[in-house]
């Protein structure tokens, strides 16, 4: 091959490669489909902040029987992280037979402080059939700072006194509020235990309206089951700020 004819070769291949970009560019500016990204799926409002732990079940779910087809469901909770709380999550008591088939579900609402152990409850609910175990699940749980939601309440009790008659056992005395805030509504659930505190039933009762650094009167009923002692009995109290 000549000198010539290799330089014109070697033009050839420039100016083809030249051409190629050219049109490539021309193609990808105004030829080529517009295609868009996979969107990000969607969580609203319930998607965990980085490095958040779920709401913890502590030891059992406890299933206690409260008589004419009716049983109160029992559980305790954890949040193991301080910085976040949550104003509000879902949760579902679900019954089982013996040979683990459903019997009936309960679901409610609630809350968990910073750092807070806490006992959720499902009262005296119907059941058809009996019940040989329980289960509870926690979702759509709508995570704030623990700033935003703030401590956990401070509630005392005075004056505690345990009673029964034939058909109940009771637990009862004032709720004091040793918080700053008043709150609209406060629970407060009394656990029966035997001697060794494990929980035997439970139950609960509503204050409407208690103001800080005041005092109200409750009490709390639970049918006198065989077993349950009066006055083997623990009582705690939940509100929420803002509620």
């Amino acid at each position: 091959m000549s000198a010539r004819r290799a330089k014109q070769l070697i033009y050839g291949v420039f100016y083809g490669i030249i051409w190629v970009f050219v049109f490539y560019g021309f193609y990808s500016v105004f030829l080529r489909p517009i295609t868009s990204a996979p969107a990000p799926m969607p969580c609203g409002d319930f998607c965990p902040p980085t490095g958040v732990k779920p709401i913890q079940l502590q030891g059992s779910v406890y299933s206690f029987p409260a008589g004419d087809g009716r049983y109160t469901f029992l559980a305790k909770i954890a949040n193991v992280n301080t910085d976040y709380a949550s104003d509000n999550f879902t949760y579902t008591f679900t019954a089982y037979d013996a040979s683990n088939t459903v019997l009936a579900a309960f679901t409610d609402e609630s809350f968990i402080y910073g750092s807070e152990l806490k006992y959720l409850l499902a009262p005296n609910e119907t059941v058809p059939g009996a019940v040989d175990h329980a289960g509870l699940t926690m979702t759509n749980t709508h995570w704030v700072s623990g700033e935003a939601l703030g401590l956990v309440p401070q509630f005392a009790f005075r004056n505690m006194q345990a009673g029964s008659t034939s058909s109940t056992v009771s637990v009862g005395g004032e709720v004091e509020n040793k918080d700053i805030n008043a709150y609209t509504h406060v629970f407060v659930i009394g656990i029966w235990t035997d001697r060794d505190g494990n929980p035997l039933g439970a139950s609960e009762t509503k204050i409407d309206g208690l103001s800080a650094g005041s005092l109200a009167d409750f009490s709390v009923l639970y049918p006198a089951l065989p077993g349950i002692d009066p006055g083997e009995n623990q009582v705690f109290a939940y509100a929420l700020r803002g509620d």
